[in-house]
């Protein structure tokens, strides 16, 4: 082979590594959009819809439920689903969806591994894992493993958009 052979044998191998690297970047770039996009989604319909979320914290099983269309500051109602006497008033900013916004927004996360697969988003930072599951363009589930060490917790977020029969019922009964 000579040493212009050589030559582009080497070359050939550095641009094509160079390509590689560059298809996995963009392919993980194209999964963050794509995240993005489905989260931007999953809020404007919960905004504008309402709906709930139904949190899984160690032994605990949570709701909250937004309606939209009630007078400001009754807009959410929370409640451990554990404890049926327990509803109450909450705030918007405990709404789990907006709090993504707020992630893919991080330093932490912009650092983090992403990738996509049918219709599952998975996230890998530094000090914490995310799975992102979806369907008809909107985010029906979050699995969140954050902290590191003893201070790890874990937590899965169900998500449903309108107000189900049962929702209501729990919203209708805070008083």
């Amino acid at each position: 082979m000579g040493k212009r052979g050589a030559i582009i044998a080497a070359a050939a191998l550095v641009l094509g590594l160079g390509l590689s690297g560059c298809a996995a970047t963009s392919v993980e770039e194209a999964a963050r959009t794509e995240l993005s996009n489905v989260v931007d989604q999953s809020i404007q319909r919960f905004d504008e819809d309402g709906g709930s979320e139904t949190t899984s914290a160690g032994d605990g099983q949570y709701a909250l439920i937004y309606d939209p269309s009630a007078p400001g500051g009754r807009q959410v109602v929370t409640a451990d689903l554990a404890d049926s006497t327990s509803p109450a008033f909450g705030d918007v900013s405990t709404i789990a969806i907006h709090s993504m916004r707020t992630l893919l927004d991080s330093s932490e996360f912009a650092a983090a591994k992403v990738e996509a697969a049918d219709g599952t988003f998975t996230a890998a930072g530094d000090s914490f894992r995310l799975e992102v599951r979806t369907r008809d363009g909107l985010v029906t589930q979050l699995n969140l493993d954050a902290g590191t060490g003893e201070t790890s917790a874990s937590q899965a977020i169900l998500m449903t958009y309108g107000m189900t029969p049962e929702a209501r019922k729990i919203f209708d009964s805070v008083t």
